[in-house]
């Protein structure tokens, strides 16, 4: 099969070709003519190359079935769906101006009343999409489409790599990538899918921090060209002060960014709290109103390495996060040297110090201060390590989860941190073995 190239050809018995518009991962958009509805329109069509695959139907399906099942105004509407010869085609609503990739370049950082107009609109959006179970997965500025600039007006695009969160419905339109590829943009994407977790309502408002984040300060949080060390900085370095870059954004504004950058899915505001609290201030100056329905309340997430917040104060966990896993006999093995304050700090939390004979029946291994072949070697020995890093040396972080690591603790250790690192990492590692 050959990709389609030649303009004015017919699609489906109803749409002109026209003009190339862009091309994404798993296919080309065209502009068209419906010429049964007299308006233009846009064709995605399938790549050639994942047109010849088996499951090519399903995958195109899948992303026509998820835009059916939107409709909102800041959301880009899909029409059709068929196959044309070797052709399998998409029809989406027109769009006429530029992604909010290319008006950065153009324009360079935005000002505050474009972003929180565009921070009110894209939350709107996905949040319509949230309530239908369903997750972008890929928000980014070239997914978010410009159609006017007085006032500003904007659209999610691309739900080509959107899931559905409801195993109910997963069942019938399965999470489908192309091989090799990872699903999302790593410098938008949240924690818990650079962790291999599935992605959830929480990632779209991380990565909606991102973009606004980057449109607001002209670079994204954590702007390195290393997978790994970009990977580090959004699991484990401080959130950046947006008003470093930008002093004369406002705090609300500033603080609404924190928020959606929050480390943990729990931490962040949903999407439906981001329109409130925009609701809020617009109509109060930032004064909240006693009217509306209560919200459920953030936590701190600063305390990370490099972080100069104390880990009692900023680092909380939530009831469920402190416990250990039942039946969990709560023996850690330790290698290197750990103060004493730590060592009576575990013993007193229920945790108990694995001797030589018990290492192996461990639930995990802490190793403080030892070397990077020392750590190789724990790794393979066992599943579940726990390594620390120097405050800021993101490079040691990126070769640390390299490797493995399940958590990284900041140094000197506090026996706080390295409690609550502890608790999660058992927590995790042991709902993944039961799933």
């Amino acid at each position: 099969m050959s990709e389609v190239k030649q303009p004015n050809r017919l699609i489906g018995a109803r749409y002109t070709l026209g003009a190339l518009i862009g091309e994404g991962g798993m296919g080309k958009v065209f502009r068209a003519r419906d010429t049964r509805l007299d308006r233009d329109v846009a064709i995605k069509l399938l790549h050639a190359q994942l047109s010849r695959r088996a499951d090519a139907d399903q995958r195109f399906l899948r992303e026509a079935r998820i835009g059916a099942q939107l409709s909102h105004e800041h959301l880009v509407q899909t029409y059709d769906f068929g196959r044309d010869g070797e052709n399998l085609y998409l029809v989406m609503e027109y769009l006429e101006g530029n992604d909010l990739a290319e008006y950065l370049r153009e324009k360079g950082p935005l000002e505050e009343t474009e972003l929180l107009a565009i921070m009110g609109q894209v939350a709107a959006g996905l949040a319509a999409a949230h309530a239908k179970d369903l997750v972008h997965r890929d928000l980014k500025p070239e997914n978010i489409f410009l159609v006017a600039r007085d006032p500003i007006t904007c659209k999610v695009i691309d739900f080509g790599m959107a899931v559905q969160s409801s195993s109910a419905v997963t069942g019938i339109m399965p999470r489908l990538t192309v091989d090799g590829s990872i699903g999302g943009t790593p410098r938008y994407m949240a924690p818990e899918q650079l962790r291999g977790k599935d992605p959830v309502a929480a990632s779209d408002v991380y990565a909606l921090g991102c973009v606004l984040f980057e449109l607001a300060a002209g670079t994204t949080p954590y702007d390195l060209d290393a997978l790994g060390e970009v990977a580090a900085h959004h699991l484990y370095a401080p959130i950046p002060e947006l008003r470093s870059y930008r002093p004369t954004l406002s705090p609300i504004f500033c603080e609404l960014v924190r928020r959606c950058l929050g480390k943990t899915p729990s931490a962040r505001p949903t999407m439906q709290q981001i329109c409130d609290r925009l609701e809020e201030v617009a109509a109060g100056g930032g004064r909240r109103r006693h009217n509306r329905r209560t919200t459920r309340p953030y936590r701190d997430e600063r305390a990370m390495p490099g972080s100069t917040s104390s880990p009692t104060e900023s680092m909380k966990e939530s009831v469920d996060d402190a416990k250990l896993p039942e039946g969990s006999s709560g023996l850690v093995a330790i290698q290197g040297s750990a103060p004493t304050e730590v060592l009576m700090s575990l013993q007193a939390s229920g945790f108990a110090i694995a001797d030589e004979s018990e290492y192996s029946q461990s639930l995990c291994v802490i190793c403080l201060g030892l070397s990077n072949d020392k750590l190789l070697e724990v790794c393979k020995e066992h599943p579940l390590v726990i390594a620390d890093a120097n405050a800021g040396d993101m490079k040691r972080v990126s070769l640390l989860l390299r490797m493995g690591i399940a958590e990284v603790v900041t140094k000197p250790v506090s026996a706080d941190s390295l409690i609550t690192k502890l608790r999660r990492a058992i927590r995790i590692h042991s709902r993944s073995i039961k799933e």
